[in-house]
């Protein structure tokens, strides 16, 4: 989990660097920051309660799930969307 942890981060900068003008960088980033901090405190309270009415087992069992859906879902977009380039030059 750890490295794919990383490896998003990493890709997510990367893109957005790539794809967001100078100016509003920072803007982004920290919107960015700011949405994905708050995912994760919903998830813990969500995961949280999960482990109290569910078990422990179940709980981290749909967490693996939903982390898997999660880079399923990321590969499908990658590989589907636009090409970073093609959008760089219409900018």
């Amino acid at each position: 989990i750890g490295f794919g942890v990383v490896s998003m981060i990493v890709a997510s900068a990367s893109l957005r660097q790539r794809l967001v003008p100078g100016e509003l960088l920072g803007r982004v980033t920290a919107t960015y920051r700011a949405v994905v901090n708050g995912a994760l405190v919903i998830g813990a309270l969500i995961g949280g309660l999960l482990g109290q009415f569910v078990g422990l087992r179940m709980a981290l069992s749909t967490g693996a799930a939903i982390y898997g859906l999660a880079v399923v879902f990321a590969l499908f977009t990658v590989l589907s969307g636009p090409d970073p380039e093609e959008l760089a030059a219409s900018t």
